[in-house]
């Protein structure tokens, strides 16, 4: 799918309870901004709003940036999110979306690594005011990181964590 104006965009109200991979539109251009992932695309959808307000991320300035909401659509129905997540911000970056995800997709459910490594890191600097900016760096190396360094990465975040 080109980085353009897609052909149909949807109402969030009609994915409730749908598993998949979405995006979000400049309402303007109609090009694509964000991908995301969700067991409940239309319940995440409805959040994104709400969330960037207070939301002091590249993302979260892009949405406040705009006087008016995103337009919506789903890229794919599936319930392999982590990965396909992944896919689908690869593909949208190589063909020119100038995207406001940071990661490469796929972070942020507690059973993800890089979940762990960032929660890791939050115990380890509890407290101190360059949190975000260290969590950042940690997704970020991950996500440039070997097959190799990365399980080097998720053992140490294993030790680090508490055991539940």
């Amino acid at each position: 799918m080109p980085a353009g104006r897609p052909t149909k965009y949807c109402n969030h109200k009609d994915f409730y309870g749908v598993s998949g991979i979405y995006a979000l539109h400049c309402p303007f251009s109609g090009e694509i901004r964000y991908v995301g992932r969700s067991k409940d695309i239309g319940k995440r959808l409805s959040k994104h709003l709400s969330l960037s307000t207070k939301d002091n991320t590249y993302y979260g300035n892009w949405i406040r940036s705009l006087t008016e909401k995103p337009l919506t659509s789903v890229l794919e129905l599936t319930d392999n999110t982590a990965s396909r997540e992944i896919y689908w911000i690869k593909a949208m970056r190589n063909s020119g979306a100038r995207l406001v995800n940071t990661g490469a997709g796929g972070e942020g459910a507690p059973d993800d690594s890089v979940f762990k490594l960032t929660s890791a890191v939050k115990k380890m600097f509890r407290g101190s005011k360059n949190i975000k900016i260290l969590c950042d760096q940690v997704k970020q190396k991950y996500n440039q990181s070997s097959e190799h360094e990365r399980i080097l990465m998720q053992g140490h975040a294993q030790r680090l964590l508490p055991k539940v």
